[in-house]
C-alpha cells in the first residue's frame, strides 16, 4: 500500500513539473522578442511590398487591355 502511495505521488509530482514547465516555456516563447524599431520597419516593407504588387497589378491589366485590343485589330481584317 505503502508502495503505491509512493508511485502515485512520484507520478503526480512529476506531472505537475512537467506543466509547469510547459507554462513557463510558452510564456517566455510568448514574449516578443523584436523591438518596435524592428516592428515599424518590417510594416513599413510591408506597405512597400503592397505597393509594387499593385503597380505590377496595373501593369498586368493594361497588358491585357492593348493584348485584347491588338486582337479585335486581327480579328476585324479579312485574311488574303
Amino acid at each position: 500500500m505503502e508502495i503505491a502511495l509512493v508511485v502515485m505521488g512520484g507520478v503526480i509530482v512529476l506531472t505537475l513539473i512537467a506543466v509547469v514547465g510547459d507554462v513557463i516555456g510558452k510564456t517566455v516563447k510568448g514574449r516578443s522578442s523584436a523591438g518596435p524599431k524592428a516592428m515599424q520597419d518590417l510594416a513599413r516593407r510591408v506597405e512597400a511590398l503592397e505597393r509594387l504588387s499593385q503597380d505590377k497589378e496595373e501593369r498586368i491589366r493594361s497588358l491585357e487591355a492593348d493584348v485584347a485590343f491588338a486582337n479585335r485589330l486581327l480579328e476585324d481584317k479579312p485574311l488574303k
